[in-house]
Parts: structure tokens; sequence; C-alpha cells
């Protein structure tokens, strides 16, 4: 399945020119000198991490550019997301529904969700996997916080993530699916699985300055696990694809999402796992980071 537009396929100077303008704008417009990486195990990291919160501006600026650059000069510019949602919606529905939604009423919705959540869970892995070697140029020449070019891709995801949300308020219309005060629930659920792959995402990227292959088998493993994923099939509480929904973590993600939507509570079980997985990832991506950001640049 074709996930989120990946920006590293604009290989054009002039664009790679204009995004070193803006950061170099970026940094003169900022006093403060990136972190040295010196110091107490985890210190470097938390200054990093809070110069480039302070800085926040720019990479929202930079992740709108990103979101936006490969729909250039087209005709229907980020529409074009909808519509490619949207014909996948339509083909799931037309033929799958009749076998795996099992008469459900919501069965569109619950595609449309599954599909724009889990799009937006893996363009933020493997966009965030490779944040530091796409950024390379940038990264040996001007003095930003490493963690700046994650919270590019962050905003960049978030930008795609609300350009398909109209899919999702189009489904409920057609379907006549009411909407109710547990769909609330949704923002502190998105929160946290947005917490949890960015940790992932920061132990991946600083290994793959060192292992670039990670970046394709990643993007190779999501479609994998696109369809191993209750996206489009259900849970109906056996047999094995059951056993394989509860044994993967993108299920639980997308579970503390998707439920609020479907007026359903928000599953115990999956925000637990979450948590852990949350934990976990966040430990070891502290862990390597550390020890990796002042060899980074060298590796680039």
């Amino acid at each position: 399945m074709s996930v989120s537009p990946q920006i590293d396929t604009v290989t054009k100077a002039s664009a790679e020119k204009r995004e070193d303008a803006m950061a170099e704008l970026a940094a003169g417009a900022h006093s403060a000198t990136a972190p040295s990486g010196r110091g107490q195990f985890g210190g470097a990291m938390l200054q990093d991490f809070s110069e480039s919160l302070r800085r926040w501006r720019v990479a929202a600026w930079l992740g709108w550019k990103d979101a936006v650059l490969p729909f250039r000069r087209t005709y229907f510019g980020p529409l074009w997301l909808v519509i490619q949602t949207t014909v996948w919606l339509v083909m799931i529905a037309v033929l799958l529904g009749p076998s795996l939604g099992q008469g459900r009423e919501n069965y569109i919705v619950y595609v449309a969700g599954g599909m724009i959540i889990f799009q937006f869970f893996t363009g933020l892995l493997v966009d965030g996997a490779a944040s530091f070697t796409r950024d390379a140029g940038l990264i040996q020449n001007i003095p930003n916080p490493m963690t700046l070019y994650l919270l590019r891709v962050l905003f960049k995801s978030l930008f795609l993530f609300l350009a398909q949300v109209p899919v999702l308020i189009g489904a409920y219309v057609i379907t006549g699916v009411g909407i109710d005060w547990q769909a609330l629930w949704a923002v502190p659920g998105l929160l946290l699985s947005t917490w949890v792959i960015l940790g992932a995402g920061l132990a991946l990227a600083s290994i793959t300055p060192r292992l670039r292959d990670i970046p394709f088998a990643l993007n190779a493993a999501m479609r994998v696990l696109f369809f191993a994923t209750p996206i489009f099939w259900l849970m109906d509480g056996r047999g094995l694809r059951t056993l394989a929904a509860n044994l993967n973590p993108f299920a639980h993600l997308l579970n503390v999402v998707r439920e609020p939507l479907l007026g359903h509570p928000v599953p115990v079980h999956s925000v637990y796992v979450c948590l852990a997985c949350g934990a976990v990832s966040w430990v070891i991506g502290i862990i390597l980071f550390s020890r990796a950001r002042p060899h980074i640049a060298s590796q680039l």
C-alpha cells in the first residue's frame, strides 16, 4: 500500500536550497547554539529536546513545506490524499465489506478510521527513522538541535493526517452513523500513540546513520503489518487473526484512537500495552540517542 508521500523523493537542488535557506534564517533568529553533546548521560538529550521545543515554529514550517512540496504544480494539490484514501476505502467496502464487515453499519467508518490512523503511524515511524539521514546537509552545516528534525517529521505527519480527516467525516455522513462524547477520548488516544511512535522513531533514527538499510526494511515491515493489523477486518474474539492482533502493538495503538470514534470505550488492556511499549521505546531511544548523538554528524 502507498503510504504518505516521502519528501526524500524530491531531490531538486532548488528545493534543497530553499530548505537550507529557511534553516539558516531560523538558526539566525535564535541566539542559542545547539547542545554540545557532552555532559551527564541523558543531559544532552534533554537539552536537545528543550531547544527543539523552543524552535517548534521552525519545525512546523519545515514540516508544512515537506507536506505540500510533493503536490506543487498539481491541479488538486493535497486533495490527492483525500482522493487516494477514498478510492481505497470504496474498493475495500465494495470488495471486502460483505465478507469482512459482517453487516455492521459502521464498517465504512471502521475502515476509514483504521486506514487514516495507520497511515499516520506509518509516515511518522518510517520518516522518523530517516529524519537524520535525510537532513544530513542541515545537520552538518547548521547548529540546530538534532531532535528538531524528528519534530519536523511529526508536524509533517500531522498535516498529512489532518488533510485526510475529511474522508472520515464523509464516512460518518454517508453511513449515517452517529458520533457521541466518547469520540473525545480519541484525542488522548492519539497523543498516547504518537508518544509511543516518537520514542521508537528516536531509537531508529539514532542507529540509521550507521545502518542505512533500516528505513527500507521498516517500510517493507509496515506494508506487512497493514494486513496483520485489524484495519479492514474485525477482531471477533477467536481464531488466529485475533491472536495476531493481540500480539501486534500497532493493533493496540490503533484501538486507543479508533474505538472512541466508533462510540466504544477505550480498551483498558490496549492502554496498558501502549504505556508499556512507550516506556520501552523511550528508554531505548534515550540510551541510543545519548550515545549516538556526538557521532551522528560524522556518520552522515
